[in-house]
């Protein structure tokens, strides 16, 4: 079997392994910006089973989570497995269930409920040239509250490929048609990922509302903290003191609820508000 080198995604690292040599090289291309020296802590082993057409099992540190499933769906599981392990592994650090996007060290937090269009939008906005942060997990360091990245591939919808037809991968599993697009940062730009270190300046609350203007609307910091607070993935296994890391977020932040029909002009209009924030 085919090893990949170890890949550290926040306090959770891995490898994985599979007979078929390319398919490691394209999960790894997928992490290539969490590439870590040393040792993985955890393995997932995608093993190919007897059925045609091609099928394989996926195995977690030797316990099975998916059977007989397509390259595709495995690799979309493995990737969900990895969001879970670094919810459960990362202790040092406030995790909100959000995307962030970022320049000149300022980043854009972007919450919303599932559905709503995070990753959708934070593609959108490393196309028109911010640095990528993450489309799930935003780390806060609770002390400093600066924002570390998780760049796992960007995971885009069905209903996101009509609006963003040239993101569509050049390189996926074969098999069952993907559930989903997988996007390595680094296939948007070759300088798509975003540092540590950067400052939330811009707070922004998803919304969909079909036929209405696409529109940025303020809301108070008490509104913005309430929701990140329930977006959060560790708020209540984290030590008290937590409220104060995710008021912090937003104190330096201008908090705004988004309303997106049209992708384009919703990336102009952030790029302005992003400006607006980091030089009144």
């Amino acid at each position: 079997m085919t090893e990949s080198p170890r890949l550290a995604c926040l306090g959770f690292d891995w490898s994985v392994r599979a007979d078929d040599t390319a398919l490691v090289r394209y999960i790894t291309s997928l992490y290539e910006p969490c590439l870590a020296p040393g040792r993985a802590n955890h393995t997932f082993v995608l093993a190919s089973a007897t059925e045609a057409p091609p099928r394989l099992h996926l195995t977690r540190d030797g316990c099975r989570v998916l059977s007989s499933a397509s390259p595709s769906l495995a690799v979309a599981q493995l990737v969900w497995e990895v969001n879970r392990g670094v919810v459960e592994e990362t202790t040092n650090r406030l995790l909100l269930h959000a995307a962030a996007a970022e320049q000149d060290g300022a980043v854009v937090v972007i919450a919303g409920p599932r559905g709503s269009g995070k990753s959708t939008m934070v593609a959108a906005l490393v196309r028109a040239g911010f640095r990528y942060l993450t489309d799930e997990t935003v780390a806060v360091d609770p002390v400093s509250t600066t924002i570390e990245p998780c760049a796992k591939p960007i995971a885009l919808g069905p209903g996101s490929w009509p609006l963003l037809p040239d993101l569509r991968p050049e390189v996926a599993p074969t098999g069952d048609a993907a559930p989903e697009w997988l996007l390595a940062p680094r296939s948007i730009r070759a300088d798509a990922v975003a540092p540590a270190g950067g400052i939330a300046a811009l707070v922004l609350l998803l919304s969909r509302r079909p036929g209405a203007p696409t529109t940025a609307h303020p809301i108070t910091r008490a509104e913005a903290v309430v929701a990140l607070a329930e977006q959060s993935f560790n708020f209540q296994s984290l030590p008290r003191g937590t409220l104060d890391a995710v008021a912090a977020v937003v104190r330096g932040s201008r908090c705004f609820r988004l309303d997106v029909n049209e992708l384009d002009i919703a990336c102009r209009l952030v790029t302005d508000l992003l400006e607006s924030a980091t030089h009144p």
